[in-house]
């Protein structure tokens, strides 16, 4: 790509540092035609988005034809952030007007270049055909807000190889996040390259000896930002929420495709699949989160199956249970306690068709992190660590969903495959700000975090059956003819209907 910028373009770029160079190696690059994956990080305000659309936008310029996809996780960010910068910032005045028109950027669709390149413009909020789509280049912003599956669709769409152009590209730009998230990863492992950013990249606030004016301002205004934030959008840190419940959940290693026949269905024996058990947490204008586990002769956990849905009746998710049933033969559905009523209501469901009454409720005080140090949140988190033979004790099936992706979940920027709950799953502070390790917080999602607290306790912690202690008197003496054993013994609750044919 020699010469694709001239000189005087290059300074108007004024890139620096990690982004020259990797601008640079693009530019000179004349290897094999190939995907090359970037991950290009750094605080707010670092100038990493403009200057590689910049980059983009003059390369688009010289290759006729060329098609770049611009994704962001909404469509309206996507218009208020990266559109008003190409509009504003990187087109040039004499040909602003051609490609910009009278359109506003929220309802655009497009940016068209008089060569013929185009960038298009997607919210993974809005269904999209971009996916089927032919590109050069895929361009994720704020990658930090998007799940690896949201995603990783476009890289069967990079396959437009434009004439002329030595490389096709799928990269990433972000503010610092948690460490578990993909894009981190997958540059810890060398699948993408990592491209640094700082506050001196950007020559508004740094002219290469010292800070401007606004520089000094803008500085200034970040002392705002405090601890984990502190960490992520002024020091450019990948930096863990403080108080994540289970911080060693990892998406890349937790979240796994499910093995399949010839025939394209799943194949559970594949990983070892014995038997099947669920989770149950009641909701209704909060989402109700129902699962099914696979355990393997190892008692590993496997979900592969999950409902996470709001607004549903209590009889619509009892036919849920039996069609669930009669795929995997359950062997119970650990609840949510707090609702007897609706336990209640699912196994009259289940008995009336004849099929054994699932539903019990989960112990709380098993399932809390109160009952030990392997007891609810702390066992969940043991579960997610690898066993001697290097396999995580609970995982998680991508794509596991049945009856989609709850739109008004979507809508609203909440979890929406229920194990996307995790990383936000934190504990609760006191009256002082301090986090409290015994409570989560109950502002925070966790609705399938519960069921999977209920289903860990119900799987490795199981409590032993009780044994009735010895009698008192011996058979045929007076103290057991007049039944005075009776009043040392604790009055007996005979056995709820529900329970009947539980294994």
């Amino acid at each position: 790509m020699v010469g694709v910028l001239a000189e005087q373009e290059t300074k108007k770029l004024a890139p620096r540092g990690e982004m020259l160079s990797f601008l640079n190696d693009l530019r000179a690059y004349k290897g094999e035609r190939k995907i090359i994956q970037a991950l290009i990080e750094g605080p707010r305000g670092s100038a990493k988005s403009l200057n590689f659309t910049r980059f983009l936008y003059l390369t688009a310029a010289h290759f006729a034809g060329m098609r770049i996809l611009v994704v962001r996780k909404t469509r309206a960010d996507l218009a208020a952030t990266w559109c008003q910068t190409f509009e504003s910032e990187v087109l040039p005045p004499n040909v602003r007007q051609e490609v910009v028109g009278d359109s506003s950027a929220t309802h655009r669709t497009e940016y068209r270049l008089s060569n013929g390149s185009v960038f298009y413009l997607c919210g993974l909020d809005r269904p999209s055909k971009h996916q089927g789509a032919n590109l050069d280049a895929v361009l994720i912003e704020e990658a930090e807000e998007v799940q690896w599956h949201q995603v990783q669709g476009f890289f069967g769409a990079i396959r437009q190889f434009t004439p002329g152009l030595p490389w096709q590209l799928f990269v990433c730009l972000t503010n610092p996040g948690p460490p578990k998230h993909w894009a981190n990863q997958k540059a810890i492992h060398g699948l993408m390259r990592r491209v640094v950013t700082t506050h001196k990249d950007n020559p508004k606030w740094w002219d290469g000896s010292e800070w401007t004016d606004e520089g000094r301002a803008y500085m200034a205004s970040l002392s705002r930002y405090t601890g984990v934030q502190h960490k992520r959008h002024v020091l450019g840190l990948w930096a863990a929420a403080e108080g994540t419940v289970w911080d060693n959940f990892d998406e890349l290693t937790h979240v796994i495709e499910a093995p399949r026949r010839a025939d394209g269905t799943p194949d559970w024996t594949q990983l070892g699949l014995k038997d099947f058990i669920g989770g149950m947490d009641w909701g209704f204008t909060a989402p109700g989160s129902l699962s099914i586990y696979g355990r393997d002769s190892d008692k590993r956990l496997v979900r592969v199956a999950g409902i996470y849905k709001t607004k549903q009746q209590l009889e619509w998710w009892a036919e849920r249970v039996v069609e669930l049933d009669k795929e995997f033969g359950l062997t119970r559905i650990m609840c949510d306690p707090s609702r007897p009523d609706a336990i209640a209501l699912v196994n009259d469901h289940l008995a009336r068709k004849g099929l054994p009454m699932l539903c019990e409720p989960a112990d709380n005080k098993k399932a809390s992190s109160a009952g030990g140090d392997l007891a609810g949140i702390d066992l969940v988190r043991w579960g997610l660590e690898k066993d001697q033979a290097g396999i995580p004790r609970i995982r998680f099936i991508r794509d596991a969903l049945r009856f989609g992706v709850d739109p008004e979940l979507q809508a609203a920027n909440q979890p929406v495959e229920g194990w996307d709950e995790i990383a936000g799953y934190t504990f609760a502070r006191d009256a002082h700000g301090e986090l409290l390790d015994d409570r989560t917080d109950p502002d925070a999602p966790d609705h399938m975090c519960d069921e999977t607290r209920y289903v860990a306790a119900e799987n490795w912690k199981r409590d032993k059956p009780k044994v009735d202690p010895a009698p008192k008197f011996d058979q045929g003496s007076m103290g057991s003819i007049y039944r005075h054993a009776d009043e040392f013994k604790p009055q007996r609750r005979h056995r709820p209907m529900w329970r009947a044919g539980i294994a």
